[in-house]
Parts: structure tokens; C-alpha cells; sequence
């Protein structure tokens, strides 16, 4: 679904089951990926010179994402704190598709960063506003993963529920390529489940407001289960 589109970019909502690239609208160059068992905002731009330029935004991360995700409640005295920062070294097996934590950089491995904080609970079940400071390959769903959390719906990372994965892109804010000022977009989370579990219907402040939600602080939270190599 077009949220917004211009001549140099394209906003686009896509639904879970989709794949950011081969579905991708006619014409348009993705400038960031979103996992296909995720749903959510994307950009794309509209020709090689508005890819370009907001290709070098994302690199030089002035492209910001939130999103919002599901994960169980710990167990007894392995709650997550209410807010935090998750720091890690990713290692990408290729051939299993999928993301582990481990203990240092070395070929294959990029520290990944991000940022959470709780927004309701009901349940078994918690709601969370999560911002990446790194863009890695499955980095919100291997972080949490890592640490006894997999998102709802994510069995591939050890989660036992069926269903949709709990995993939405709410937020997408970057510079507009005429003016520089931020252009900041969101959407609500999907219909049904896991959204549903949560009274708070987490409704889009505004389309294109500038002014970005507050951002959780914390102290880092430096994964301490991490493995010198992927498990099989």
C-alpha cells in the first residue's frame, strides 16, 4: 500500500508474507530491506540519483526506524528490565538463513546495537518500542532471541506460538531530498493477533510531523550468553 509517493521517493506499507524486493513496486529501488515475516513502512526511491542520496542518509544513519514487537515475559528473575540497550556481536550463517550472538568481532560478525522500552503488558505476553542503531540481518529477532525472549510467531528463533510474527515497522523518518527538513511517517500496528492481545490501540501520532517519539536510556546490556560458534 502507497503511503506517500514524489518523484524522487516512495513510502510503502508492506504486510507480513511479503518480500521487500521481489515484491517490490514497479520502478523503485529499495533503499532499506524489512524481513518478510515482518509488516511495515519502507522506502524506496523512485530513480538512481533519489536511491543514491538516500542510500547515503542510511549509511550515514539519518534514516530512523521503530518498531514494535511481542515477546514473552521472562521467567522468574529473568525479566526484562522496563527499559534498555542491547549489545551485540551477530554472526550470519548463510546457509541456515539466521543470526547468533557470539563472544567477539571476527569474519562473518557485526556488533549490533538497539533500543527498547515496554509499553504494556497483558499476560504472558509484552509489547515493545524498539529503535536499531545498526541495521544487521535479523537483529531485533536474534537480540531478543539471544537472550530467552523470541518474538511471538517466530519459530524459526525458538518461539512455540504460531502465528504472525510479532514484528511491525510503525516508524520511518529521513531527510527530504529538496528541503533537508525530516519527514517522519508512521502506521498503526496490523489487525488480530499479537496486536490484539494489547488494549492500547498504538494509533500514528502523525503522518509527517518531525518530531520524533522519545528515545528509552539506559545502560548497555552486553549479551553474557553469547557462543564462540553458532549452535546447531
Amino acid at each position: 500500500m502507497i503511503i506517500e509517493e514524489t518523484k524522487d521517493y516512495l513510502v510503502f506499507y508492506k504486510e507480513a508474507g511479503l518480500d521487500s524486493e521481489k515484491d517490490a513496486p514497479k520502478d523503485c529501488l529499495p533503499i532499506h530491506r524489512l524481513d518478510k515475516v515482518a509488516s511495515g513502512l519502507l522506502l524506496y526511491g523512485k530513480n538512481k540519483e533519489a536511491a543514491a542520496a538516500l542510500s547515503k542518509q542510511l549509511t550515514e544513519k539519518k534514516i530512523k526506524k521503530r518498531y514494535h514487537i511481542v515477546v514473552p515475559k521472562g521467567e522468574e528473575g529473568k525479566a526484562l528490565p522496563e527499559e534498555g540497550c542491547f549489545q551485540d556481536y551477530l554472526y550470519k550463517d548463510n546457509k541456515k538463513q539466521k543470526c547468533f550472538p557470539v563472544k567477539s568481532l571476527r569474519k562473518g560478525v557485526k556488533e549490533a546495537i538497539l533500543r527498547y522500552k515496554i509499553l504494556e503488558e497483558n499476560g504472558e505476553w509484552m509489547l515493545l518500542d524498539v529503535e536499531l542503531e545498526t541495521g544487521r540481518f535479523h537483529q531485533i529477532r536474534a537480540q531478543f532471541a539471544g537472550r530467552g525472549f523470541p518474538l511471538y510467531g517466530d519459530g524459526k528463533y525458538g518461539s512455540r506460538q504460531k502465528g504472525t510474527v510479532g514484528l511491525h515497522c510503525y516508524q520511518l523518518s529521513f531527510l527530504d531530498l529538496k528541503t533537508g527538513e525530516e519527514r517522519q511517517y508512521e502506521i498503526k500496528n496490523p489487525e488480530g493477533e499479537p496486536w490484539s492481545i494489547f488494549e492500547s490501540a498504538m494509533e500514528p501520532k502523525s503522518s509527517t510531523e518531525s518530531k520524533r517519539a522519545t528515545e528509552p536510556k539506559s545502560s548497555v546490556d552486553r549479551h553474557e550468553n553469547s557462543v564462540d560458534k553458532p549452535e546447531e
